[in-house]
């Protein structure tokens, strides 16, 4: 990870302390663990989406829809926890694109990318 061209002392002192081994090994536990919690954000979004359905289709009554409203609040609650995460973790660099798009980007011409008209 490079932070700059060490234009002060401290800019120095921070990127020789994140070349280190020990900092590397920190930020790979805290990718695996950003990785772990968007699979159980995934997993809560799905269930809490599965409880709502089911209080929907089960139970007819007017105390049952709170119960399905409050289902999909945590839904949404959980979702807009899940896009800051992803997004904090897409920022720092812990997570990488790798998808269709990333392969797309990585192989196009430079002489193609900046077509001007």
């Amino acid at each position: 990870m490079i932070i700059g061209d060490c234009s002060s002392v401290d800019m120095c002192y921070w990127q020789a302390y994140l070349n280190r081994r020990e900092c590397r090994f920190l930020f790979i536990i805290a990718a695996m663990l950003i990785k772990t919690l968007t699979i159980v954000a995934f997993l809560a979004i799905v269930i809490s989406l599965g409880s709502a359905l089911f209080h929907i289709v089960k139970h007819k009554e007017d105390s049952d829809s709170a119960k399905t409203a409050k289902a999909l609040t945590m839904r949404i609650g959980l979702s807009l926890a899940l896009f800051v995460l992803l997004f904090i973790a897409y920022a720092t660099g812990m997570v990488q694109p790798h998808g269709i798009g990333a392969r797309m980007h990585a192989n196009q011409n430079p002489a193609t990318a900046t077509s001007n008209p």
